[in-house]
């Protein structure tokens, strides 16, 4: 995360990029105006389908028509949730009810456009941690010849081991969460596989075996996308774990990739929510860059191909690399779009947000990011510095002061930390707080440019001492150093004519 900050240095203050104070809010280019601020009024719209709805679509996009509209009933809610699921299995009559309405929505799924590809997101209750299992052990030993109970545990046992695999590549994994991953895949497999057996339609099954079989098991793998496509060719998850498994990294080749995008894009004419997947293959190799900076054009130009959360959020990230805010905005809010839970994301937009003076919209980042996120370090020093510069040092002081726990924020949150009690003039405490900063980390040199300047403002003499010590050590390859440093030079100038 330390790169997203480096124009923000440890004081907050301007270096290449500048940060805009809370007064000076930069106005869009020309060609975003209007979709800026359609996604700044719709984008606090509370229910997630409803909001995607109304949220503009990618200018200059080629997307198949009700693409977009698809990819955002994805985010529609669960049937039921997990507190209503586990208050229905308490009687024969809820679980005769549960069973019902989820029969239902099976038959939907084939019969009306609308609900297809719902009965996946049926389960998503179960994805969670907390009772989710317990929950649906519950319901599977209350109905033991229920297709929809097996799955439910079996969603969770996949996420537990998809958990546990993390993104690291299989090298950089440990022993202990690799065995838990294989546990966890390991008891999920029968379940989905009785399931099918119950209920052959039931395509979260199949998806579910067909992902578990791509990091561990190639048959299982064929065996489960053959018996998906057999049962629902057309829908969305089918067609995007079909792409996914041709992707080279999972085994397969950049002429599988297309010819799995080609076969969605025939399908899209059946239920255009696949018309989300069709930059994929362009999207593909872009993707896989260290930096995304120099591939950005090629992700924007893929994420203008289907109403893509990653490859927009990624082209986003690549105009931020680009130090191309505006941009950057664009693309990150069209991923939001359609993962508005993606907590990171949010933090990339509030970033360039603040940037450019919305401190309101990056506020409301902020505080989605830090619901999803609670002790994220990084998420909670942004927040201090949106509210130090919308109220003042005393809301954003207990953000730093939780910033500090993190590793990571320690140094760059302990300096906005002592600056609020300086800057506030609260001098016994920014005494403590400087003392305790240059004692913990005496080789920073904002660490000693804070002190120095608490003691020049008591008049107190050791500042002479403090300043000259951070002209030693600050790197004035650094811009904000090499500004601070001339004008603590100007500063211990004037102090020595003072005294004499």
């Amino acid at each position: 995360m330390q790169w997203i900050r480096v124009c923000a240095g440890i004081a907050a203050l301007a270096c290449a990029s500048g940060a805009w104070a809370a007064d000076q809010k930069a106005e869009p280019p020309a060609e975003w105006a209007a979709y800026i601020a359609a996604m700044r009024e719709y984008d606090a719209i509370p229910d997630a389908e409803q909001r995607c709805r109304l949220l503009p679509d990618l200018p200059g996009n080629q997307w198949v028509p009700g693409a977009a509209k698809g990819r955002c009933a994805i985010l529609r809610k669960p049937i039921f949730t997990l507190d209503e699921i586990d208050t229905l299995l308490e009687t024969q009559g809820g679980r005769a009810e549960l069973e019902r309405r989820f029969e239902a929505l099976l038959q939907a799924n084939y019969d009306d456009p609308d609900q297809h590809d719902q009965i996946s997101v049926a389960f998503q209750p179960f994805e969670k941690g907390g009772r989710a299992f317990q929950v649906a052990e519950r319901w599977r030993k209350a109905s033991p010849d229920s297709a929809f109970a097996h799955v439910a545990s079996a969603t969770f046992l996949e996420t537990t081991g998809w958990t546990a695999r993390g993104q690291r590549y299989i090298g950089e994994t440990s022993r202990d969460r690799l065995r838990k991953m294989d546990w966890a895949f390991e008891a999920a497999v029968p379940l989905y596989l009785q399931a099918l057996e119950i209920e052959p339609r039931l395509t979260p099954a199949c998806i579910g075996l067909a992902k578990i079989g791509r990091q561990s098991d190639n048959v299982l793998q064929k065996h489960a996308l053959r018996a998906c496509r057999e049962a629902d060719p057309n829908a969305y998850f089918v067609a995007l774990e079909n792409i996914t498994a041709a992707e080279p990294r999972w085994g397969g080749s950049d002429k599988a990739l297309a010819e799995a995008v080609a076969d969605a894009a025939q399908r899209a004419q059946d239920n255009p929510m696949l018309g989300a997947l069709l930059g994929e293959a362009a999207g593909y190799r872009p993707s896989l860059a260290s930096d995304l900076g120099p591939v950005a054009d090629q992700l924007a130009e893929a994420a203008r191909m289907g109403p893509s959360a990653g490859l927009s959020a990624r082209a986003g990230r690549g105009y931020l690399r680009r130090r191309d805010p505006w941009s950057a905005v664009v693309y990150l809010s069209q991923g939001l779009r359609f993962r508005p839970d993606d907590a990171y994301r949010r933090y990339e937009r509030a970033w360039q947000l603040r940037t450019l003076g919305d401190l309101a919209w990056a506020y409301t980042d902020m505080r989605v990011a830090l619901d999803i996120e609670p002790h994220n370090g990084s998420y909670h020093y942004l927040m201090g510095l949106v509210e130090r510069e919308t109220h003042g040092e005393a809301t954003a002081r207990p953000y730093f002061k939780r910033a500090m726990q993190s590793p990571d924020e320690r140094v760059l949150a302990t300096g906005m930390y002592c600056q609020g009690y300086v800057t506030d003039a609260m001098w016994d405490d920014a005494d403590a707080c400087t003392r305790d900063f240059v004692a913990d980390f005496p080789d920073e040199p904002e660490a000693w440019r804070l002190r120095g300047w608490y003691l020049d403002k008591v008049d107190d003499p050791g500042a002479t001492d403090a300043f000259e010590h951070y002209v030693r050590i600050a790197d004035t390859c650094h811009p904000f150093h090499k500004q601070q440093v001339e004008a603590v030079k100007r500063l211990l100038q004037r102090r020595a004519g003072a005294d004499e």
